[in-house]
């Protein structure tokens, strides 16, 4: 597969995915939000697949592309890992930890990708 391709279809579902994350992160208004109803740790649930997709995705991206963040002064360190995070302690995750990624990470490197003309 071309390397454009890869690329920018992965910036796709990248963007759809922070959409979504944004869009259930919403209903959440603290980090102890995250358990008070069962509807609160649905979207939990669904955030956290979102978030695996987008470590996932950063990942494909480079490995087509191993500078392409770092040549766009974009940080995606914190990104990267919270795949296996998630996978290797979801039963033990800081609620905390993933509402911060969540209100300060995620809004800032969905709009650094926005801006990413390619």
């Amino acid at each position: 597969m071309p390397k454009d391709y890869v690329i920018r279809e992965s910036i796709d579902v990248l963007l759809q995915a922070l959409e979504l994350i944004d869009q259930r992160f919403r209903a959440i208004i603290t980090g102890d939000g995250f358990l008070k109803t069962e509807d609160q740790q649905t979207l939990v649930d669904a955030i956290y697949l979102r978030l695996q997709i987008v470590s996932q995705k950063i990942d494909r991206i480079e490995s087509v592309y191993p500078d392409f963040f770092s040549e766009r002064s974009i940080d995606v360190n914190d990104l990267r890992k919270i795949d296996k995070h998630i996978e290797l302690n979801y039963d033990e995750l800081d609620r905390e930890l993933i509402f911060d990624i969540c209100i300060n990470i995620i809004p800032a490197f969905h709009k650094k990708l926005i801006l990413i003309n390619l």
